[in-house]
């Protein structure tokens, strides 16, 4: 279960980075675009793949509002959906990779993965919880 949210919060993370270029002209959006770079540059991706890559987390960004502008879907329905989301995006991500590509994308995930721990620990523990 904690893998999974983990997984569904680095894929958002992916996605609200991509998002957030588009629609948010503050300073928050150099960070994400810094992170953005970050990730294609480390996964040496062509114009191309640059080309799919923005695509996939388009979409998925408007999947993902979607699904979060639903009432009738229910906590637990709308975090089933955004797993399969997120599987889905990442099936097209792998895809498009090549396989030295999806190696580096798994140690890319895995690192973000644990700064979200990290981050969540430190919080969790000035809160007193």
């Amino acid at each position: 279960m904690k893998k999974t949210v983990l997984l569904i919060m680095s894929c958002v993370v992916i996605s609200a980075n991509i998002h957030a270029q588009s629609t948010t002209p503050s300073n928050a959006n150099q960070k994400t675009h810094k992170s953005d770079i970050h990730f294609k540059q480390e996964l040496n991706l062509s114009a191309d793949q640059i080309k799919q890559w923005k695509e996939i987390h388009k979409n998925g960004a408007e999947k993902r509002k979607t699904i979060m502008a639903n009432n009738a879907l229910s906590k637990e329905q709308k975090r089933d959906q955004l797993k399969n989301l997120n599987n889905e995006m990442i099936g097209q991500v792998n895809a498009m990779l090549t396989n030295d590509q999806k190696t580096k994308f798994a140690v890319l995930k895995e690192k973000m993965r644990a700064n979200w721990k990290e981050k969540r620990k430190n919080k969790e523990n000035q809160n007193g919880g």
